[in-house]
C-alpha cells in the first residue's frame, strides 16, 4: 500500500468527507479532481472490509455505551416508581406520566444501541 492509499484509507476510517480527501490528494500529489475522485472510489472499493472494520469498533463502543445508559435510566425510573416517587412531565397534572415517559425513553435508547450493534456501517 503506497502513501496515497494510506491517506485515503486513514481519511475514510476517520469519517472524513471524500471531497476533503480528494482535495488533499490534489494538493499533495498534483492530481486532477476527476483522477483523485476515481482513485478514492477505487481505494474505497479495494479496502471496504478494512475500512468498515475500523469504523465498526467505534460504532460498537458507542452502541454499548448507549445501551448501558438507557438500561440505567429505565432501571432507575423503575426503582423510583416502585419506591413511590412520582415524576410529573411538562407540568401536566398526571401522576406517574414522567415515570412512564422516562422509562420508555430509556427502553428506546437501549433499542437504538442494539440496532447500532447489529447494523453494519456503510462505507
Amino acid at each position: 500500500m503506497d502513501e496515497r492509499e494510506r491517506l485515503v484509507v486513514k481519511g475514510l476510517t476517520g469519517y472524513r468527507k471524500p471531497d476533503d480527501i480528494i482535495m488533499e490528494l490534489c494538493q499533495k500529489y498534483d492530481m486532477q479532481w476527476n483522477e483523485a475522485s476515481r482513485f478514492v472510489a477505487l481505494v474505497r472499493e479495494e479496502n471496504r472490509d478494512k475500512i468498515s472494520s475500523k469504523q465498526n469498533v467505534f460504532m460498537k463502543a458507542m452502541s454499548i455505551f448507549f445501551m448501558v445508559g438507557g438500561a440505567m435510566l429505565s432501571l432507575g425510573i423503575l426503582i423510583a416508581t416502585l419506591s413511590g416517587v412520582i415524576i410529573f412531565f411538562l407540568r401536566l397534572p398526571i401522576p406517574y406520566l414522567g415515570n412512564v415517559v422516562f422509562f420508555f425513553l430509556g427502553a428506546a435508547i437501549v433499542v437504538g444501541g442494539a440496532r447500532g450493534l447489529v447494523q453494519k456501517p456503510e462505507v
